[in-house]
């Protein structure tokens, strides 16, 4: 049997606890490519799913890093939801993809995927004033 995330842990040392300090198991889910926000919704299905949102340049700094996503949410219908997403912010240049396969809990999946954000970065995701931002 291979070790959690198919590498052995160093001599001395257990393999990480695939476990969160929340009690379930870490998520794992598959997204397919990115697309811009603004012709999202023609792009994705009217299907349950997670949307994934991140900048196009740049990072965010959050207390314990940096990344460029800043918005997780799921839905009965991806494509609704990222129409929704580009009308509030139609001039923001970020970029979306979505979940694929089955996603029978997407609120509950997106709640998941937000927890282990904030486990590993110190804090949810998040739209980005200036002052939050970092170069590459």
């Amino acid at each position: 049997m291979s070790p959690p995330y198919g590498r052995a842990a160093p001599a001395g040392k257990s393999p990480r606890d695939p476990n969160t300090p929340l009690g379930y198991p870490r998520q794992v889910m598959k997204f397919g490519p990115w697309h811009p926000l603004s012709t999202a919704a023609e792009l994705l299905p009217p299907a349950p799913g997670v949307l994934q949102v991140r900048l196009r340049e740049g990072l965010v700094r959050y207390p314990r890093g940096k990344s460029a996503m800043i918005h997780y949410a799921g839905a009965a219908d991806l494509s609704r939801l990222a129409a929704s997403l580009a009308a509030s912010n139609p001039a923001a240049p970020w970029l979306c993809r979505a979940s694929v396969g089955a996603c029978t809990e997407p609120m509950r999946a997106a709640a998941r995927l937000l927890a282990e954000f904030d486990e590993r970065f110190g804090a949810c995701p998040k739209i980005p004033g200036p002052e939050d931002m970092v170069e590459r």
